[in-house]
């Protein structure tokens, strides 16, 4: 048998080569490796493992009703992560360009797209960074209520989204091939999901449509075998993110959290003048 650093440098193959062989039937054989190398919670996974046919299958997994409780129950208010993840927040965009993508280059039009017009609406507003890790459950969810708005789909490349490479000259957040799903929230306003996939991803599969309208916590869709990220954009002044999560980001730190915990709060955005 090999030795799991082994096994985990078999995983870094072509994202083509790891995508065609994770969905093959071959592949139902690495699960059992792929949880003890990742330290994957079973308890959590919702069907029994044999179920699983293929290693995306299980990738891909749901997990059992009410092991990701939505929080706070019956305050609307509060936005929740969109996903397992390790997470940086930031309360404006200048903020993340100083410190955790140093700067270079990153900017929303680099992210939501140069020519997207839905862009605007968002200068000035604040960013939550989903990193998901290849152990993590990789089904994202919508962090608000609210009604689904217009998808774009940018191609590009599959570069990895390790924290170092993204402290590198590379833009790794603007350049990744990326989906940005707009929510349309009474309580939020515009929010922008800013899907990018990463190094070894497949596919990013959407499992709501436009004009659908979420819960707070609903899935809205998953990626295929792989890491990936999720930025999250809020616009000016429509939320106050948690104090904590906020001094983690502003040293550096990610925070490791699950889909459905507390991110902030609604706020309502200041008048002209005011």
């Amino acid at each position: 048998m090999l030795a799991a650093a082994q096994r985990r440098k078999s995983y870094t193959i072509s994202t083509e080569a790891a995508g065609k062989h994770a969905a093959s039937t071959e592949s139902k054989k690495d699960i059992p490796d792929f949880i003890a190398d990742y330290g994957v919670r079973v308890e959590e996974v919702e069907l029994p493992l044999e179920e699983y046919l293929t290693l995306n299958a299980f990738f891909t997994r749901r997990l059992k009703s009410g092991v990701r409780p939505i929080a706070p129950d019956g305050q609307a208010a509060v936005a929740v992560q969109p996903a397992d993840c390790r997470l940086h927040v930031f309360p404006s965009v200048d903020s993340a360009t100083r410190l955790y993508v140093k700067g270079r280059g990153f900017s929303l039009s680099s992210l939501i797209g140069v020519d997207d017009p839905r862009t605007a609406a968002y200068q000035g507003g604040s960013l939550c960074i989903s990193r998901l890790a290849p152990a993590d459950y990789h089904r994202f969810h919508s962090p608000v209520a609210a009604v689904i708005g217009t998808c774009s789909q940018i191609p590009g490349p599959l570069y990895t989204v390790k924290p170092l490479s993204i402290g590198t000259e590379l833009n790794v957040l603007g350049i990744n091939k990326r989906e940005c799903l707009e929510l349309e929230s009474d309580l939020f306003g515009k929010v922008m999901m800013v899907i990018v996939g990463a190094v070894q991803v497949g596919s990013i599969t959407k499992t709501v449509e436009e004009g659908d309208r979420v819960e707070k916590g609903s899935e809205v869709g998953f990626f295929s075998y792989g890491g990936s990220t999720i930025v999250t954009v809020f616009q000016k002044g429509r939320i106050e993110f948690d104090e904590d999560l906020v001094a983690n980001s502003s040293e550096g730190r990610e925070t490791y959290v699950h889909m459905g915990q507390p991110l902030g709060v609604a706020r309502t955005p200041a008048g002209p003048g005011a």
